[in-house]
């Protein structure tokens, strides 16, 4: 079913220059699908795809206790969005949404890789293939790595790739999101905590790297890849025939330095979980999975988790991000503490990113200046037709959107055009 009757509200001009010979176009500001987050965002079959995705403040299209979905869309300009189907995978956000030849003769096809739950369900450790987008097929019902989420995904030399993710330990997580949709303080406490996670505290990030042809067998390239644990990277950074890691980082639900967990009080409602996190920008890549190369510790963007990395242009392009929340007590990671240490105690760090780079070698990086769209985190990008697009993403720092009247999620549609 067609299903474009929501109204375009705010609408921006259609074409942003910004100085250089790119141009960002707005395709909508408020497309048919509902606002979310770490959905999947894939070039396939001559149409722009969108798959899954997550949004707590909308049950009605992402049900409790999830906050997830299944539901895949299509559309051939990026405006006019078509609904295809609900997958038979579980619902799921921050997904390998890849596309990919399995060699079986078929071509290319959609795949879903993994993926987050969201606590209090926990991982999702399957593997799914489409030939159309709307009938799937499970390839594998349980991979062979440890559970984990935000797993780093691409499509490269024949082979899917996974590579590290986190465990998590949010069991207060359901409480915030519940008390978020207005329940109160009391009943949201006493919804039961089911994470199969780690427990509070005992997060571990990985390193690890895998590979697969048809997504079914799976192969451990190696256990430790020299680059420091990590997850939370969007995209499909695949570029002269190799992998690419772009920064990312670690979330602790709590404070390993002290075991105990931290809080900051919000005035109106309910206390909030304070993380500890880690965030990197360090750039490696490989072309085998095996031998890696660092080209660089410190890139010339901003430490952040949750950005989208991708190919375009003959280019890597690292877009938006979240690097700390503004106006709230954080402890930061530093960089070269590992995975997890408490860092200096930081206020007022920059949270949600709207800045834009890209690089030919990963070692020398530009800053593309004049981004329209809103800064956000764990949104969706993709490389369709001579463009290169992005849409949706979280655009709150608090967690709670309804509470603070701004709109956490984006339902815009974005694309870049030109060439440098």
């Amino acid at each position: 079913m067609s299903t474009n009757s929501k109204s375009e509200m705010n609408q921006e001009p259609a074409a942003q220059l910004n100085g250089s010979r790119y141009t960002w176009r707005c395709a909508t500001m408020n497309a048919a699908f509902e606002p979310r987050d770490g959905a999947g965002m894939l070039s396939f079959r001559g149409k722009l795809w969108l798959l899954g995705g997550w949004n707590p403040w909308c049950e009605e299209f992402f049900p409790h206790p999830q906050d997830t979905n299944s539901e895949v869309w299509s559309s051939h300009d990026g405006r006019h969005w078509e609904f295809e189907t609900h997958a038979p995978w579980a619902g799921r956000h921050c997904a390998g949404w890849l596309v990919h030849d399995d060699g079986e003769g078929k071509g290319e096809k959609l795949f879903v890789v993994g993926g987050d739950a969201n606590p209090p369900v926990g991982y999702d450790m399957d593997v799914w293939s489409s030939s159309n987008g709307k009938d799937w097929v499970c390839v594998n019902a349980q991979t062979p790595w440890s559970p984990r989420a935000g797993c780093i995904t691409a499509s490269c030399d024949g082979f899917l790739w996974l590579m590290g993710g986190q465990t998590k330990g949010d069991p207060d997580t359901t409480v915030g999101f519940a008390a978020g949709r207005g329940a109160s303080a009391q009943a949201a406490a006493s919804i039961p905590t089911l994470n199969v996670g780690a427990k509070a505290g005992s997060e571990r990030a990985y390193n690890d790297v895998w590979r697969s042809r048809t997504g079914l067998q799976w192969e451990c390239v190696t256990a430790a890849a020299p680059w420091a644990p990590r997850g939370w990277v969007g995209g499909n950074a695949v570029l002269n025939g190799r992998l690419w890691v772009v920064g990312g980082g670690f979330i602790g639900g709590f404070d390993p330095a002290t075991g105990t967990v931290g809080y900051v009080q919000d005035s109106l409602v309910y206390p909030v979980p304070k993380p500890t996190r880690l965030y990197l920008n360090d750039v490696w890549s490989s072309a085998d999975g095996r031998e890696w190369i660092c080209h660089t510790a410190h890139a010339a963007f901003r430490r952040r988790h949750y950005h989208e990395v991708l190919s375009w242009d003959s280019r890597l392009w690292v877009l938006g991000g979240f690097n700390g929340h503004p106006l709230m007590y954080e402890e930061e990671a530093s960089a070269g503490a590992g995975a997890g240490a408490a860092g200096i105690p930081k206020v007022g760090s920059e949270g949600n990113r709207n800045d834009v780079w890209y690089s030919h070698d990963g070692v020398t990086w530009h800053e593309l200046e004049g981004t329209p769209w809103a800064a956000r985190h764990a949104s969706s990008v993709t490389v369709h037709g001579d463009s290169l697009w992005i849409s949706t993403g979280n655009t709150d720092w608090t967690g709670m959107p309804k509470l603070h009247g701004v709109p956490g999620m984006r339902a815009d549609v974005w694309s870049l055009t030109g060439r440098a």
